[in-house]
């Protein structure tokens, strides 16, 4: 809905909510009111909401009753409610079978009409809301992450910065001899061994404040170790080649074995790491399959119960047997088929982390990327609505312009006007797009008042036009501004005045009526088509052949749901009055004269 039509919708809801019970047009207190579930209304939705789809706070209901034809309904004393005797109850029972009953066969869990067209929708929504939380939660979490580490890891590089240059000093005073060149080595292995256990990855694409330059200062210290580890490494290497060893394949194998051990001690705390996180899961999954197991029976047994009591038909009770395990089947499948799919990703040594922060990556890049055009998008239909508008107020101003210059005698002032009107609407073409400040003025505007505009609006061009106001039309009276007013006509009008000139042998005749207080503008033109009614109130569609934009009815909708008033186009045959195009609108708020 237009964010006006909600608003509106919302408010009498929270107003006119529950069932109420009338009685020759006067309020029976206190059904109907929040604290008083007399048709067990949140009672049954309480127990079952899949199957009892009504809510007092979300329904708007009424009972009218006569005393006349309901003289066995009596009230209380206190003319609080009915009297508990036979009448008032075979009343509440009829009202609660048809609440359960159209329930059960349009809205309820087992309702193969209306809810069965919504199942497969309301799944594909869950799982698009789902995979965004999951996505959400992943980036909080990736994020929670980054920022531990580097407030941990920064304070830890800048003293790996500084025994890195204290290595470089004394690579620099160096004695050379193979000895000495050999324990500088193995400082240098051990320096990039811790390096090892204070990197960073997956950062987050955005960055500010204190964030951005602690990282940026981390990675700049992070580099000049690595950069100064290798070069120093290079330098040591050339240096033992060049004093030639008596023993260089032992010394090899030496530094094999250093290196060895750095790996199998970094590989060693991984699989104590890794066996920690597998027990812990594996401890959940048992806790998590027990419980699964016990669930259905759980949910079920109080069926087989209800049977034994008679309370239940075998045929019913064998009914919700099957529809439990079903949802319960959807949910274990919910949970494990992706656990497993994981499962199975990782024996393949598929990378899932990089895989979700590559994906995370994408999606950031791409809703900026959709950010942007939509902003373009925004522009665009800125600037057609605003060229949109500029066109009917071009057309008030040169008939303002012919009334001015015929009443001023000196023709210079008039064509210096004239030629300034022109290059200013030339220029408004070319102009970014406006936004009006200040508040416009509400007021009542009656039909008369639409008429007049209208007429005045177009003139002699809708002279061929048979256009009509009814009696009931000029007695309208709406209290809004002209300026949103005025235009939903022209647009309408605008719209018939074409669409009629497009059918062949017929009057060429537009109609302004009131049909149960709203106002309906019809004409007898070519009409509308069924598959096209869905999206006539949509931007930038349009039928026309030539000169249309597609952007009047949206903003007819749109000017009208900004006060809360509704336009639709009309489906019932009380609204047909001509057979072409028929439009309605509902105005919030009106009065008639007379």
């Amino acid at each position: 809905m237009e964010p006006g039509v909600w608003n509106d919708i919302n408010e009498k809801m929270r107003r006119y909510n529950g069932l109420k019970v009338y009685r020759d047009g006067l309020r029976v207190m206190p059904y109907g009111k929040q604290s008083n579930d007399f048709f067990e209304v949140e009672t049954r939705r309480s127990k079952n909401a899949g199957a009892a789809h009504y809510s007092l706070r979300n329904m708007i209901g009424a009972i009218s009753l006569t005393k006349k034809y309901n003289s066995n309904l009596k009230d209380k004393a206190g003319r609080e409610g009915f009297i508990d005797n036979k009448a008032s109850k075979a009343f509440r029972d009829i009202i609660e079978l048809l609440l359960v009953e159209v329930a059960n066969r349009y809205f309820g869990r087992s309702s193969k009409s209306i809810r069965g067209t919504f199942t497969k929708p309301l799944e594909e929504d869950y799982q698009q809301r789902k995979a965004a939380l999951d996505l959400k939660e992943q980036k909080a979490k990736d994020k929670k992450a980054f920022n531990n580490n580097l407030k941990s890891y920064a304070p830890k590089v800048i003293e790996l910065l500084t025994q890195t240059k204290l290595y470089l000093s004394e690579v620099e005073s160096l004695e050379k001899n193979s000895e000495n060149i050999l324990k500088l080595q193995k400082k240098a292995g051990d320096i990039g061994q811790k390096i090892l256990t204070i990197k960073i990855s997956n950062a987050p694409r955005t960055l500010k404040g204190n964030q951005e330059t602690l990282y940026r200062e981390y990675k700049s210290n992070l580099a000049f170790i690595q950069n100064t580890l290798k070069e120093t490494q290079t330098f040591l290497n050339s240096e033992l080649e060049r004093l030639k060893p008596k023993e260089p394949g032992e010394l090899a194998y030496s530094q094999l074995q250093r290196n060895a051990k750095y790996i199998q001690d970094q590989l060693r705390a991984w699989k104590v790491e890794a066996r920690g996180i597998l027990s812990k899961e594996q401890q959940r999954i048992d806790a998590l399959i027990d419980e699964k197991n016990k669930q259905y029976h759980k949910i079920a047994q109080p069926y087989i119960a209800e049977v034994e009591s008679n309370r239940m038909s075998l045929a019913k009770c064998l009914e919700l047997l099957d529809r439990k395990r079903e949802e319960i089947q959807f949910e274990n499948e919910q949970i494990f088929s992706p656990y497993l799919s994981t499962l199975s990703s990782l024996k393949e040594s598929i990378d899932l982390a990089g895989l979700a922060y590559f994906s995370i990556d994408q999606a950031d890049e791409m809703r900026e990327e959709i950010d942007r055009l939509n902003s373009l998008a925004q522009l665009g239909i800125t600037v057609e609505i605003i060229s949109h508008e500029l066109h009917h107020m071009q057309h008030d101003t040169e008939i303002a312009l012919e009334k001015v210059t015929d009443q001023i005698k000196d023709k210079s002032t008039t064509e210096n006007l004239v030629r300034t009107y022109r290059a200013l609407n030339e220029k408004l073409k070319f102009l970014s797009p406006l936004k009006l400040s200040g508040e416009a003025e509400r007021d009542w505007i009656s039909g008369h008042e639409i008429k007049d505009y209208i007429e005045e609006f177009y003139g002699n061009s809708i002279n061929d036009i048979n256009l009509e106001f009814s009696s009931k039309f000029l007695t309208l009276n709406v209290y809004d501004e002209k300026s949103r007013i005025f235009p939903v006509f022209i647009n309408l009008i605008n719209n018939s005045k074409y669409w009629v000139k497009q059918k062949d042998n017929n009057a060429q005749q537009i109609l302004l009526d009131i049909v149960n207080d709203k106002v309906v503008i019809s004409d007898d033109g070519t009409g509308v088509h069924e598959d096209d009614i869905k999206s006539l109130f949509t931007i930038f569609f349009t039928k026309k052949v030539r000169g249309g934009r597609g952007v009047g009815l949206h903003l007819c909708r749109s000017n009208l749901a900004a006060a809360g008033h509704t336009i639709e186009y009309a489906k019932a045959p009380e609204y047909q009055l001509l057979n072409g195009a028929n439009f309605v609108i509902n105005f919030k708020g009106v009065k008639y004269d007379g």
